[in-house]
């Protein structure tokens, strides 16, 4: 497989397996999770039929695969793109969203989300949960937080586990995650490439050469 499979959005999907799904994110260097603007530009657009999460049938694919693919410590995963939607990205290429983000006064976090990104920096690594419990907020409060700081590339999610329930210990689909740091989790500081949004565009451009301006706007801003 190579790069030029995906370009134009051709359907060409590769994912049906957790390691088609590694493969498929490093060629694509990052990738939202869900369909967005650009067409075909996705991982569910690009999961084989079939393999895509199906409730009754117990097939849990990418929602599931991505546990793995987390795991092997090479990929970013969090909801920073698509204005703060589930993404992946290579650790290279997130080194170089995290310097075009960082350089922007709306990706600078205050009052609670700086107490929140805090807590998140100090702990080395804490489940949702627990900084829910800690500020005393409400789930949704802490999800949007957690939203937004993981747009401003300040926080990843560092890992996930699968939950397992009843007495046969029976797994359908419910994880537990953990956030973090990407520059702890990474060992890394942001790119200081000149002209990083320009180096953001022209990969999207050059995997979807007919997405318009517009759309390709949308899933870095």
């Amino acid at each position: 497989m190579s790069i030029s499979d995906f370009k134009g959005g051709s359907g060409y999907c590769p994912v049906d397996s957790p390691e088609a799904m590694l493969r498929t994110i490093k060629d694509l260097g990052f990738v939202p999770f869900f369909e967005n603007p650009v067409r075909g530009y996705s991982i569910e657009e690009l999961t084989a039929e079939g393999c895509w999460f199906d409730d009754e049938e117990g097939e849990l694919g990418p929602w599931d695969w991505k546990i793995d693919v987390i795991q092997t410590g090479d990929i970013a995963y969090g909801k920073f793109l698509v204005g703060g939607k589930a993404s992946f990205a290579t650790v290279d290429w997130y080194r170089e969203l995290m310097g075009y983000r960082r350089s922007l006064d709306k990706c600078r976090p205050k009052g609670l989300d700086k107490e929140v990104y805090d807590a998140i920096a100090e702990a080395g690594t804490i489940s949702p949960a627990e900084l829910r419990k800690f500020f005393k907020l409400k789930k949704a409060q802490i999800d949007s937080i957690l939203t937004r700081l993981e747009y401003d590339t300040l926080v990843v999610v560092g890992d996930i586990t699968r939950v397992y329930r009843g007495a046969d210990l029976h797994y359908n689909g419910w994880q537990r995650s953990s956030v973090c740091t990407p520059d702890a989790l990474f060992e890394i500081s942001p790119s200081t490439v000149p002209d990083l949004f320009g180096r953001l565009f022209s990969h999207i451009r050059g995997l979807f050469p007919d997405a318009i301006d517009t759309q390709v706007r949308k899933v870095i801003v």
